[in-house]
């Protein structure tokens, strides 16, 4: 009797159907692990929308790391008359304010272009006035995305800037704004983007605010 036991015990198909137990607890555990590890990734997702909340249609906030002014750097490439000045450091210097009347104000008090490492000789020939520059965005231009995520476009006002002679052009300059992270966080800082151009000048190129972070929502 005792042999037939063991001979149960030690039969394929007994040892198959244990390893195919266990097989499937091995699933069953995955499965559930995955599914808890999605519904954790879900509740962080959610809880990154800004606080207080992102209201489509109105500027809420301004939110900041640091204290005004804010100055933002970054390589820009400039060209007057088809000659190309490439790879200057352009830098400004400003505030940005919600308006009474709900409006967004970004104004530039200060400004440069300098030659950098691996620039255009000619970056330093080229001079920024006109301050301040001004550029308002509506309360209905702000963003609809719930972490504010959205490109907020707008138009600088009163840009003069002059390189191998006067770029002229009607003193505005089109940009691009954008908070870029959900949180102000300095590795994520906010930036401008400009790519257009004035009179007979063009300006192409991205400033990132510097040392400290401001989002506005």
């Amino acid at each position: 009797m005792e042999e037939v036991k063991n001979r149960c015990r030690n039969h394929p198909n007994k040892r198959k159907n244990e390893e195919t137990l266990m097989s499937m607890e091995m699933m069953k555990k995955v499965t559930i692990g995955a599914v808890g590890a999605a519904f954790i990734l879900s509740a962080a997702s959610a809880q990154a929308a800004r606080s207080p909340a992102n209201n489509p249609n109105v500027w809420d906030t301004i939110q900041t790391n640091g204290t005004a002014p804010f100055t933002f750097e970054g390589t820009s490439n400039l060209s007057q008359y088809g000659i190309p000045v490439n790879g200057c450091l352009l830098t400004l210097t400003g505030d940005v304010t919600i308006l009474g009347s709900g409006d967004l104000e970004v104004e530039v008090t200060s400004g440069s272009v300098t030659a950098q490492s691996g620039s255009s000789s000619l970056c330093g020939s080229v001079t920024l006035s006109g301050f301040p520059w001004v550029a308002t965005v509506p309360a209905s231009d702000s963003q609809a995305d719930a972490d504010a995520l959205d490109d907020v476009q707008g138009t600088f006002t009163g840009v003069s800037v002059y390189g191998l002679g006067s770029c002229g052009g009607d003193g505005t300059v089109d940009a691009v704004f954008n908070n870029n992270g959900a949180t102000v966080s300095n590795s994520n800082p906010s930036y401008f983007q400009f790519n257009d151009s004035i009179g007979n000048c063009t300006i192409d190129g991205t400033v990132y605010v510097v040392d400290e972070d401001v989002d506005a929502y």
